[in-house]
């Protein structure tokens, strides 16, 4: 594998890794805000604060977990000495069928909760 597809894998999977690890993280919080009856700011959140609400935080966590494994095990397949804890790359549907599965049932379930 060249080393051009390996920086471009690692840059992809880092950068999915951060945002798996920020909807983990900035999911704990409640929806947008601003504290203590304030007005709203004159510029609204950014669109990726916008659709990161649009979630519950249990959706919120699904994802950020399924977005997260998805950019650690990209940084994992394109540097081969980095294989500590992996799926094997023949095993990798596996795993991209229990992240599917977990993000359309939790999908699922925020949808029968607004019935």
């Amino acid at each position: 594998m060249s080393v051009a597809v390996r920086l471009v894998g690692s840059g992809a999977g880092a950068l999915l890794l951060a945002l798996g690890l920020w909807l983990l993280w900035s999911g704990r919080r409640p929806r947008f805000v601003p504290l203590d009856d304030q007005p709203l700011p004159p510029t609204s959140p950014s669109p990726l604060v916008r659709l990161r609400d649009r979630f519950t935080l249990p959706t919120r966590m699904a994802l950020g977990l399924s977005i997260a494994l998805v950019g650690y095990h990209t940084i994992v397949y394109v540097n081969p000495r980095a294989r500590v804890l992996h799926v094997p790359l023949e095993h990798a549907w596996i795993l991209a069928v229990g992240i599917v599965i977990t993000v359309l049932a939790s999908l699922g379930a925020d949808r029968l909760a607004d019935r």
